[in-house]
C-alpha cells in the first residue's frame, strides 16, 4: 500500500469513522450492502440514513461473495479478518472475488479490520486495503480493542479521492481528537512497545481461548464452535432440540455467568429465528483460565437438567465471557 498521511484521519474509534463515511456517501434510497448477520453499530447507522440495506449471508469462510448483490450498489460494509459476530475469517479467494466484485461495480467497501491484531492460526491473510488496484477499499481500524477501550484512538485509511472530503467533515464534526493520547501512542509505537504488547497479549488469549473450547467439549462433548482463528470472541451453536441461547444466558446470569446471545451482543441478524435462538457469543480475554473452566461447569448444569447444578458463590465478581 501506497499511502500518503494526507489519506490518514484519526478518528474516537469506529462508530465515529463510520459516521463520517455515511454523512459523505449515504443518504436517501442509497443502496448499501451488509454482512448478515452484522456489526449492530454498522447497520444502525445505515438505517438512520435511510439507506437501502442489502443483506449478503455469511458462511464459515466469510462473506458469501457468490450472493453479492447483481444491481447497483454504493458501498459495502465487511470486517473480514474476524467476521462480528460469527467470527469466520474471509478467505483469499473471496477476498480476491469481492475485490473484482467492486471494481466492475464501481462499490466501496468499508473494510472494518477491528480485530486483525490477534490471528492465532494460519499466515495472516492480507487486507483488503492491501489487495487493492483500484482504490475501492475505505480501511478502518482502532486501538481500542489492542490496548483498551477507554483508548478512544481509530483511524481511516481513505482512498485518495476521499481523503479531503473526509478531512472536512471531520473539521466540521469536532476539528481533531485529543492530541495527549495520540502522542502517547505514537511514542508506544516507536519505541517497539506496541508490538510487545501484542506479542504478549496474543499468547495470554491463546491459552484462554484454548481453554475455553477444552472446557466446553469436556463437558458437552463434540460441538459447534466458530471464529476460532482469530479475535477475541468465538460463536457455540447449540444442538437443535434443546435449551435456546436466550434461555441458557438468562439462566446462567442468575447464577453469576455472563454470556451473549447474537442480539445483546449488538449483532444485526437476519437469518431464521431457529439459526438466531441457538447462537451465543463468549469472549475470553478478560477471563482467567480457572474462572473459565468453572463457568462452563456451570453453563453444564444449566443445559443438562438431570446435572447436579453449580453456581458461583455470592459476590461482586461474576465470571462475565464478556463480548
Amino acid at each position: 500500500m501506497n499511502i500518503d498521511p494526507e489519506q490518514i484521519i484519526i478518528v474516537g474509534g469506529i462508530q465515529e469513522a463510520l459516521s463520517l463515511i455515511t454523512r459523505l456517501l449515504v443518504g436517501s434510497e442509497t443502496s448499501v450492502a451488509i454482512e448478515s448477520p452484522c456489526y449492530q453499530g454498522a447497520a444502525y447507522i445505515f438505517r438512520a440514513a435511510r439507506a437501502q440495506i442489502t443483506p449478503v449471508p455469511v458462511d464459515k469462510a466469510g462473506l458469501d461473495v457468490d450472493q453479492l448483490p447483481e444491481g447497483p450498489v454504493s458501498l459495502i460494509y465487511v470486517t473480514p479478518s474476524h467476521q462480528y459476530p460469527l467470527g469466520s475469517t474471509l478467505s483469499l479467494e473471496r477476498r480476491f472475488k469481492l475485490l473484482e466484485w467492486a471494481w466492475t461495480s464501481g462499490a466501496y467497501i468499508i473494510e472494518d479490520d477491528y480485530d486483525s491484531d490477534f490471528r492465532y492460526r494460519g499466515s495472516p491473510l492480507f487486507a483488503l486495503a492491501g489487495l487493492d488496484r483500484h482504490e475501492s477499499v475505505i480501511y478502518l481500524g482502532t486501538f481500542s480493542k489492542s490496548i483498551g477501550a477507554g483508548i478512544r484512538v481509530g483511524y481511516i485509511v481513505a482512498p485518495s479521492a476521499l481523503a479531503e472530503p473526509l478531512t472536512t467533515l471531520k473539521g466540521l464534526l469536532n476539528n481533531g481528537n485529543p492530541w495527549l493520547e495520540q502522542a502517547v501512542l505514537a511514542e508506544f509505537i516507536a519505541n517497539g512497545g506496541f508490538n510487545r504488547h501484542l506479542r504478549k497479549i496474543r499468547l495470554v488469549y491463546l491459552r484462554r481461548q484454548a481453554a475455553l473450547i477444552a472446557a466446553i467439549e469436556a463437558e458437552f462433548g463434540e460441538v459447534d464452535i466458530t471464529g476460532t482463528d482469530c479475535g477475541m470472541h468465538l460463536v457455540w451453536t447449540l444442538p437443535p432440540g434443546g435449551i435456546t441461547a436466550d434461555m441458557l444466558c438468562e439462566r446462567a446470569l442468575e447464577k453469576g455467568v455472563g454470556i451473549y446471545p447474537l442480539e445483546a451482543g449488538a449483532a444485526s441478524f437476519t437469518a431464521t429465528d431457529e439459526q438466531r435462538q441457538r447462537m451465543v457469543m463468549m469472549g475470553f480475554p478478560s477471563v482467567p483460565e480457572e474462572q473459565i473452566r468453572e463457568g462452563i461447569g456451570i453453563l453444564a448444569g444449566i443445559a443438562r437438567p438431570h446435572a447436579r447444578s453449580r453456581s458461583l458463590p455470592s459476590g461482586p465478581f461474576p465470571i462475565d465471557f464478556e463480548i
